[in-house]
């Protein structure tokens, strides 16, 4: 990833088929949800995401919700919510 000047990698399907140095060097993780349980293990074991009752609501991630790690500012995962595209509307950011 490095010798090829890749920045950003996107995977929307089988995150668990990345290998584990890609992982490793990532900035910014965002897990949205995933069907396949060992998607979710993977993404949390590369978040650092131990405690339970966090691991638990991996596996219940709502419609417009997600996960999200910064390695560089923000150790702690933490929980977003995307807005509604009619909100983004209201908010004067779409034409």
């Amino acid at each position: 990833v490095r010798k090829a000047g890749i920045t950003i990698i996107a995977t929307s399907q089988a995150p668990a088929l990345l290998g584990s140095s890609i992982f490793s060097n990532l900035y910014v993780s965002i897990m949205m949800a995933l069907s396949d349980g060992h998607d979710i293990n993977k993404m949390q074991k590369c978040m650092g995401i131990m405690d339970s009752d966090q691991r638990d609501h991996c596996h219940k991630i709502k419609e417009r919700e997600a996960v999200v790690k910064l390695a560089g500012r923000y150790l702690k995962p933490f929980v977003i919510t995307i807005p509604d595209i009619k909100e983004w509307k209201n908010l004067g950011w779409t034409s």
